[in-house]
Order: C-alpha cells, then sequence, then structure tokens
C-alpha cells in the first residue's frame, strides 16, 4: 500500500510563517498611519495639560522638543487668564504659537467674546526668523471663548524626599476665532478646547 506523500502537507507549513508574517506586517503599517494622523484631543476637564483647534481644516497640536520651553503653559492671576500653546519641534519648519487671553477680576464659568475681555492671536515664522505672520482677532473678527470648568486643586509630591505642595487651578474650556494679518489674510480658528493646569 503506498502512502500518501507529506510534500503539500510541508509546503502548506512553510507557506503558513510567511503568510503570518505578511499578514503581521499589514497590520503594522495600518497602526503606523492611524498614529500618525493627529486628532484633536477629547474635551476633558480634570487638568489633563491639553489643546488642540483646527487652524483652517488642519488638526493643530502643541508639541515642544526642549525641556525648559513648554509647549503649554497657563496663568491665572486676580485680574484674568493666559492660555499659550507653541509648536517648536526640531524638524518642524518653524516655531507657531496660540495665545488666548481674557482680562477680568471675576474669572468664572461663561462664554466670554472678543472687545469683552478677550484677546486671540496667532503667529509663526520660520527657523531662520524671516516669513513672520501675525494674526491679530481685532475689530473686524469674530470669537468666543467658553470656559466650562475652573476648579482650584492641591497636588502633593515628593522630590528628592521632600514633600513639595502646588496649588494650580484646572481650567476646560472651547475657542474659536477669526484673526487677520496686517496684510490683510484671514484664519479662521475652529473646534477649540483645553484642559489645563493653570499656576
Amino acid at each position: 500500500m503506498k502512502l500518501p506523500s507529506m510534500l503539500p502537507i510541508r509546503r502548506a507549513a512553510l507557506l503558513l510563517p510567511i503568510l503570518a508574517l505578511t499578514l503581521s506586517a499589514s497590520n503594522c503599517k495600518k497602526v503606523i498611519v492611524e498614529a500618525a494622523t493627529p486628532k484633536l484631543p477629547e474635551a476633558t476637564q480634570d487638568g489633563k495639560n491639553t489643546f488642540g483647534c483646527k487652524l483652517g481644516d488642519k488638526v493643530w497640536l502643541p508639541g515642544s522638543d526642549h525641556m525648559l520651553l513648554p509647549p503649554l503653559d497657563a496663568d491665572l492671576t486676580g485680574t484674568g487668564f493666559t492660555l499659550r500653546a507653541s509648536d517648536d519641534h526640531n524638524d518642524a519648519p518653524g516655531w507657531e504659537e496660540f495665545n488666548l487671553s481674557l482680562n477680568t477680576t471675576s474669572f468664572v464659568p461663561g462664554t466670554y467674546t472678543l472687545r469683552n475681555g478677550l484677546t486671540a492671536r496667532y503667529w509663526s515664522r520660520e527657523n531662520d526668523l524671516n516669513n513672520i505672520e501675525d494674526y491679530i482677532a481685532g475689530s473686524g473678527n469674530t470669537g468666543t471663548l467658553t470656559i466650562t470648568k475652573v476648579e482650584p486643586r492641591t497636588k502633593t509630591t515628593t522630590v528628592l524626599g521632600n514633600t513639595v505642595t502646588s496649588n494650580f487651578t484646572v481650567v476646560s474650556g472651547t475657542f474659536e476665532f477669526t484673526a487677520t494679518t496686517s496684510a490683510g489674510k484671514t484664519i479662521t480658528v475652529k473646534e477649540g478646547r483645553f484642559d489645563v493646569q493653570a499656576f
């Protein structure tokens, strides 16, 4: 009696690892493509130090490769709230920055508009300091800043064996505005959101 050949089974056994590698490689490519696509952060209210908006139709997120220059900085004083978000990666073509400022002595949740305490600005420049474009939300523009949460908090940490207590305020909100350069170029900023720890 002649036994069936084992050759087809051996071929299949050799092809299975190749097929598995091909499928896993295609999955890796898909994950990499999805991870490279910037997405707006969730609109949270926990002091997660997030910021994002759409500049035109492009998602804009802050970032920095420099330890001493954080990409997100929020200040809360007795006269108002200031938020600065910048993008200054070493491989970026230049520097971009958003500035939102609210001048008020009673900082509470609510919607604030341009010319009623809110100022908004976006500017960019190339790494060689050329081609600076400064967009300011002025009299011909529209804009709102909606503060959704203001909550003082205290955080205690240990640094080199010492207990350090810091007080900060969680400030969360949304924003949108238009802004114009002195040459008449206009940008639209929409779907803006932030969730920061203001000191």
